[in-house]
């Protein structure tokens, strides 16, 4: 493909509001192309790790959008997007990569699709009993490959929704329109989506549109509290690998700005996000060893009998771990789980097969891995902003339904006497201490809340 084409535009658009959003246009050829590299990947991929993802992403894809990003990034500096210089130039595309190629690791992937497609159930059997055009609201959307799982998902079963979501940072908005158009494109022309991106305050008149994704640049608190007069309802939140981001307080704000919006049939709420004081720091002899070993083992098998561990969704796996005594983070050397099993199973194919393809691979996981390296920088856990979630509907007199929470803190012989206390029958522990003793037994990188939220009749629109 050529560096120079201009292969994807934006186009303003003026609204009598006196707001400006910008509309993404993105050539056939560069969508065509990308689709060309997914379907010779695919007949691989499908086959052996993904045969019923929302989607996927072949690493030649990948690299191809980081790069295309790039121009785009330029594009919106010049409507006056703010973006950090270093974040347009090449040494930023291993994180951009890294993002995206979330979509290839199962481990990484599979808990968010997981989640996401409940979303695409309930919601499906929400919008049979009443008919009407869904309306989803997301924050921290990063390059929107949750989103693009719910709404892939939605389209699969013959629904569309609109789709608002908004990021802080507006390099990652600039990926999550990559992301879409890539697949808005290939649709057939009815059914595709006008995808816009607004920098700040969306204009009014975008919330009466169907079949439509904003992509927002602004503070989710600044966002979620200008939209409480808007014309606007949703029937779910997205929260995706964000809230663990942000302080509680942070997190309390938001949801009671957002649940003043929910839809008359309620809001359903999804999170997903790292947990606190975990590293994954797996060996690349490691996972060397286990490709070896599958040439002669049945490792989904023999992987079935080691792992002991099931998370509150389904998944199960087996850690090899140990704590560092001094900053007490908990160190992930070694995941025992179906979905490396399963990779590691296609390794070891490729190892003799195909020596190319095994290499693009193995350095697709390394970056996509990656992200999971960071939660030093995690501020709350996911136990916590749950806690908060489920604080703030309970103080606004909602009703709710707790549908998966992070920890299963039963399964650990713990109950709860307080709305911060805990006892084992030996000891009581507040909350966080209790969840510590909890994930020193059994660590989880990824953790999940779903909550239904049903507002009281003030609250319907």
């Amino acid at each position: 493909m050529n560096d120079q084409e201009n292969i994807i535009k934006l186009i303003p658009d003026c609204h009598l509001s006196g707001l400006i959003s910008y509309i993404v246009k993105t050539t056939p050829h560069f969508a065509q192309t990308c689709d060309d590299y997914d379907k010779r990947w695919n007949v691989d991929f499908r086959t052996h790790i993904g045969p019923n993802y929302p989607y996927t992403m072949s690493p030649k894809t990948t690299e191809i959008i980081a790069k295309a990003s790039l121009q785009l990034k330029q594009t919106m500096t010049q409507f006056g997007f703010l973006i950090d210089p270093w974040k347009m130039s090449p040494s930023n595309e291993p994180y951009v990569l890294g993002v995206l190629r979330r979509v290839l690791v199962p481990d990484t992937i599979e808990p968010i699709i997981g989640y996401t497609d409940e979303m695409a159930d309930f919601l499906e059997n929400s919008i049979r009993q009443k008919p009407r055009n869904l309306r989803i609201r997301s924050f921290f959307c990063g390059a929107a490959v949750a989103d693009k799982c719910l709404l892939v998902r939605l389209y699969e079963k013959g629904i569309s929704a609109n789709l608002i979501a908004t990021d802080h940072s507006a390099d990652s908005i600039a990926i999550a329109a990559m992301n879409f158009s890539i697949w808005n494109e290939l649709l057939p022309e009815k059914q595709k989506y006008e995808i816009h991106i607004v920098n700040g305050s969306i204009p009014v008149e975008l919330f009466h549109r169907e079949r439509i994704i904003v992509l927002q640049v602004f503070d989710a608190i600044c966002a979620s509290g200008m939209e409480i007069d808007k014309p606007v309802s949703y029937d779910a939140l997205l929260l995706d690998n964000g809230l663990q981001y942000v302080t509680k307080e942070y997190s309390t704000k938001l949801i009671a700005n957002v649940i003043k919006k929910a839809a008359f049939s309620g809001l359903y709420i999804g999170a997903l996000g790292l947990d606190s004081q975990i590293e994954v720091n797996i060996s690349p002899l490691s996972h060397i060893w286990w490709v070896i070993l599958s040439l002669f083992l049945n490792l989904p098998s023999y992987f079935a009998k080691i792992y002991t561990c099931e998370a509150p969704y389904p998944y199960a796996y087996k850690y090899r771990f140990r704590i560092n005594k001094n900053s007490q983070t908990i160190n992930i050397s070694g995941v025992f789980s179906n979905g490396a099993a399963r990779t590691y199973t296609w390794l070891g194919i490729l190892l003799f097969s195909n020596r190319k393809r095994f290499f693009e691979v193995m350095k697709a996981i390394k970056s996509a891995t990656y992200l999971s390296k960071i939660s030093a920088e995690v501020i709350t856990s996911p136990f916590e902003y749950h806690n908060s979630i489920v604080n703030v509907i309970e103080a606004h007199g909602l009703d709710l339904q707790v549908l998966e929470k992070p920890l299963d803190f039963e399964k650990f012989g713990w109950k709860q006497i307080g709305s911060d206390l805990y006892d084992n029958g030996k000891t009581q522990l507040e909350g966080e201490q209790m969840m510590r003793k909890c994930k020193e037994q059994d660590p989880l990188v990824l953790r999940r809340s779903r909550i239904f939220c049903k507002p009281k009749d003030q609250y319907y629109i």
